[in-house]
């Protein structure tokens, strides 16, 4: 008997610790490509951009996702710098962010996929694809 319960409780001990293993997918680093949101523009609009100095490698569109619930925007468009801390939760396909920026707490909630290295967030119809890094 005392041998069933030792072999019970190792059992109960290594299904909790395999329930607190799983890893929520969306944490890492993940950033859109400039590069590639360029390429698909129409000639007209990336002679204009390139006309007014539009430097694509110089931006950045990252988000940092910690696995306690906390993460890091940073945004990077020429001139534009801006940076915040965030919570987030996950969960059964959809991402809410709440992030206070100069006193100001807003939310915001995406329809969001991964397939693979590629983060799509989908807000109103409109969707990008951010990369891991």
């Amino acid at each position: 008997m005392k041998k069933l319960v030792a072999i019970l409780l190792v059992a109960v001990m290594a299904l909790s610790f395999a329930a607190c293993g799983k890893k929520n997918p969306i944490v890492g680093t993940w950033a859109m490509d400039f590069s590639e949101e360029f390429a698909k523009l129409d000639e007209d609009t990336k002679a204009f951009m390139e006309e007014a100095g539009v430097n694509f490698a110089d931006y950045v569109f990252e988000f940092k996702f910690n696995a306690d619930g906390t993460g890091h925007a940073t945004i990077n468009m020429g001139e534009e710098n801006e940076s915040a801390d965030f919570t987030y939760t996950a969960k059964d396909g959809k991402l809410t962010m709440t992030a206070t920026v100069e006193g100001e707490t807003s939310e915001q909630t995406f329809d969001y996929s991964i397939d693979g290295d590629a983060l799509t967030l989908t807000l109103d119809g409109e969707s990008q694809v951010l990369k891991r890094k």
